[in-house]
């Protein structure tokens, strides 16, 4: 095998390794190059040698094998036993299961006749589903499903069209698909004006390329309910004209069809309806008219600007970082006479907005008096952060019965995320990150959603519900 065959084998094992160090590798492996009957490159002897160099597992060497092993190489029976019950808190077992367990899994057979575990074999047992941490038993719904959906932690994506970072990243539809196929609950659009009237969806002010509003409902029709039946929340960044909102309106209703819950909301609702009820549903969180709205003067169909409050990164038209500006100011929401700007909102899209209406925060003592349970706030992380650290215990009592979204800071360019157990700590639900950024914490993320049969909705802990 030669050095241009082997970069690739090394790639496709997503082992991270420089050319440099990679060419001293085989030039350590590649002993026998002297003799006149071989090929160039590494023989089948010397590439097993090499290969097993690379998956040798130094980290069960120096943790398992160097606290619990004798002669530091392999494991006996009685050895097995003693990490099972010391490290692993297996106290139930028996010597009877360690051979069981060391007949099933070691590989070497000298070793499997002494009832002895080495690396490799300790090592595919770890990676077995008997050694498995998850419960399997969580693969199905085993939380009860009927309570309000503000009892739930929701899985939820933030900048849901991007594929990369968010100045220049690619944005696809397919983003969209991939993202309910993780289990998503709730995905984001940021809606702009379009050419040609068509409305888009992309990462303002930045070089993301747009896409148009009517793929991305196109390919949430199809695709919303893939990995669960449980309610979609459509979370609409919306900057556009009262034409193209319209535009939107119709798209919604035409494509998504009966799948988009259409109800008028009970004002005198004192707790939302669950995940069971809405199965199968298609949710709009956005901005809503108030009821007198809509058929009079000039001044119907505004409503107050309420962006998201984190900083937003923007580019000028040589594609260089401008300083960072609050998306309140995206559309010009300035002050000007005393009064803050407003945008004027299409009653169609307004009409589609129910059960997730945003609303301004103001404070939490406001919200205890006069919030309604369809109300429902977005927090930016710093934001969260202060009132975690200021007012934990009246952000838990706001998020028993309201909805709170929580979002990356905008200075995150590199569509980088933060530790969800911050929100989740307050009781937050929609506590959204770039799925397309596979890091520690979007791993600590799918597989805090991984239980519960990969629904989405995972029950909040009785404190953070109830009293």
């Amino acid at each position: 095998m030669e050095f241009s065959e082997l970069i690739k084998i090394v790639a496709s094992f997503n082992i991270p390794m420089t050319k440099d160090n990679l060419m001293k590798k085989f030039q350590e492996f590649n002993t026998n190059e002297e003799a006149a009957d071989k090929k160039p490159g590494l023989d089948k002897t010397e590439f097993a040698a090499f290969f097993e160099s690379l998956s040798k597992r130094r980290d069960i060497e120096e943790t398992v094998m160097a606290q619990y092993s004798s002669n530091g190489n392999y494991l006996t029976c009685q050895e097995l036993l003693s990490f099972l019950r010391n490290s692993q808190g297996i106290t139930e077992a028996t010597e009877e299961d360690c051979k069981r367990i060391v007949l099933s899994y070691e590989l070497v057979s000298e070793l499997k006749s002494e009832n002895c575990f080495g690396v490799d074999g300790f090592a595919g047992y770890l990676l077995s589903k008997e050694g498995n941490v998850y419960n399997e038993n969580h693969d199905i719904y085993y939380q009860d499903l009927t309570q309000p959906l503000s009892h739930y932690f929701i899985s939820s994506s933030h900048n849901t069209y991007l594929e990369g970072d968010q100045l220049r990243g690619k944005a696809s539809v397919q983003a969209y698909i991939n993202a309910f196929k993780n289990g998503c609950r709730c995905v984001e659009l940021d809606c702009w004006d379009g050419d040609d009237g068509e409305p888009v969806v992309f990462h303002g002010h930045t070089l993301v390329n747009k896409i148009l509003f009517k793929d991305i409902v196109q390919a949430i029709q199809e695709s919303a309910f893939t990995a669960s039946p449980y309610p979609v929340i459509l979370s609409l960044e919306n900057h556009c004209s009262v034409p193209q909102q319209t535009k939107m309106a119709s798209y919604l209703k035409d494509i998504l069809g009966d799948k988009l819950f259409c109800n008028c909301v009970d004002s005198s609702l004192q707790d939302l309806p669950s995940p069971e009820f809405f199965k199968n549903k298609i949710l709009v969180k956005g901005k809503k008219l108030k009821e007198s709205a809509g058929s009079g003067g000039e001044e119907d169909g505004f409503i107050s600007e309420e962006e998201e409050e984190d900083e937003a990164v923007r580019l000028d038209e040589q594609g260089n970082v401008v300083e960072n500006q609050s998306r309140e100011s995206e559309q010009g929401d300035k002050k000007s006479n005393g009064k803050k700007k407003g945008m004027k909102l299409a009653p169609e899209l307004s009409k589609l907005v129910n059960y997730c209406k945003a609303v301004h925060f103001y404070d939490f003592g406001k919200s205890k008096q006069e919030g309604k349970c369809f109300e429902m706030s977005s927090f930016g992380e710093s934001k969260t952060k202060k009132f975690i650290k200021e007012k934990r215990s009246e952000f838990i009592d706001y998020n028993k019965k309201q909805l709170s979204r929580i979002y990356p800071a905008g200075s995150r360019v590199d569509s980088s995320n933060y530790n969800p157990l911050m929100a989740w700590s307050a009781g937050c639900q929609i506590v959204a990150l770039n799925f397309q950024t596979r890091s520690a914490m979007m791993d600590l993320y799918l597989g805090k959603f991984r239980q519960n049969g990969n629904s989405g909705y995972i029950l909040k802990p009785e404190y953070m519900r109830l009293g």
